[in-house]
């Protein structure tokens, strides 16, 4: 099928504001012309007299008035084509431009016009869009990295409880093992190991659903204070059947209101308190200090230290990279995946906050900073 060609665009030199300007230009013309013509029969006439001349010069410059308003009209038109072209055209078909390289998926091609008006406000609207897909698209690239990320971590963690799972099964397959004990432990063996890999993919189905461009925070006013004392208040019992103690100390001289998800700053708290008590020192009881202070620049600390088995100097800021783990860790599964940390990272950095470890000497402490709001706090308990 052959393409049509495309119709001649209307444009506001075509508009019906320039059609009125010709067509009175046109009717004062007639009207001269006539002008002209009565002046003719009168000077002809032979009753031709004073009051005639007079009649004959009050038509003259009604002429002369008619032709200096028809070139005012044609001067007044010019000037508004140019005008129009310069003003309105031009921009137009530079956003026609931009849309095209919008469409055509270049977005670092900033737009720029220089006014105060609709034009103006037209041309930030579509730098506004330009900016909003950089962003979508820079988003998209790193959660598509991220994903490759979470396949090549994912088959380098699995790759030992799968090698167990084979191991296991090839012995008892291929009649080495024997027992039904030795068989009922080499199963149990490969139950927990399925259960290693389970463990995994839930966790990597939790990243995923945190790393959602669309994923909805339902922020709002809270006193931090007051959620860690009722969330240490429900989970005493549970800490001092683990054998965990436990403690909280509030030393900020302001209140502590700051705007977060609660539902979701509680997981960062229970992945941090779960990782106190699985790395612990073996000869020791778990012990574990959260504490809330004054920044330096006005926002909220809190603190939670261990006194576990720490991480090796300069590795602290590593332990938020996704599928990282202390050489500690790695030696043996049971004990992470290299996701809990990170996905705390996520959803701290979604409410606006920072997070960072180091070690204190004796154990580890993750230090976290909200920033203050000046809304009074919601009831968020019923």
């Amino acid at each position: 099928m052959k393409n049509k060609s495309k119709k001649q665009k209307t444009t506001l030199l075509k508009s019906p504001v320039f059609s009125a300007v010709v067509v009175a230009a046109t009717i004062i013309l007639a009207m001269n012309f006539l002008l002209i013509i009565s002046l003719y029969f009168i000077m002809a006439s032979p009753k031709y007299d004073i009051y005639s001349r007079s009649t004959i010069i009050a038509m003259g410059a009604v002429c002369i008035l008619n032709v200096i308003v028809i070139v005012l009209l044609l001067m007044l038109r010019k000037y508004y084509e140019r005008r129009a072209f310069k003003t309105i055209i031009v921009p137009l078909q530079q956003i026609e431009k931009h849309i095209e390289k919008l469409v055509g998926g270049d977005y670092d091609s900033p737009i720029r016009h220089i006014s105060e008006d609709e034009i103006g406000d037209l041309f930030n609207a579509v730098e506004d869009v330009r900016i909003r897909l950089k962003n979508y698209r820079a988003q998209e690239l790193l959660n598509l990295a991220q994903k490759k990320v979470h396949i090549s971590g994912l088959m380098h963690d699995i790759a030992t409880p799968v090698t167990r799972i084979n191991g296991y099964a090839s012995m008892v397959t291929d009649g080495i093992v024997t027992d039904v004990d030795e068989i009922k432990r080499f199963s149990s063996m490969i139950l927990q190991s399925t259960e290693d890999i389970n463990l995994m993919l839930k966790s990597i189905s939790e990243i995923e659903q945190y790393n959602k461009i669309d994923t909805v925070y339902k922020k709002q006013p809270i006193d931090l204070a007051e959620v860690l004392e009722k969330y240490i208040f429900d989970i005493s019992l549970e800490m001092s059947l683990q054998d965990v103690k436990i403690s909280f100390d509030n030393f900020c001289q302001k209140p502590a209101f700051c705007c977060i998800d609660i539902k979701r700053c509680k997981r960062v708290l229970h992945n941090l308190i779960n990782n106190s008590i699985k790395y612990k020192k073996a000869e020791e009881h778990c012990k574990i200090a959260i504490k809330l202070e004054d920044n330096d620049d006005g926002r909220i600390l809190c603190s939670v230290s261990d006194n576990g088995i720490g991480v090796e100097r300069g590795t602290e800021e590593m332990l938020f990279e996704m599928f990282y783990r202390g050489d500690s860790a790695r030696r043996n599964i049971n004990e992470g995946n290299g996701l809990g940390l990170y996905l705390c990272k996520q959803i701290l950095l979604a409410n606006d906050a920072e997070i960072s470890a180091e070690n204190n000497g004796n154990g580890l402490t993750i230090k976290i900073l909200f920033y203050r709001t000046d809304d009074m706090p919601v009831r968020w308990y019923k």
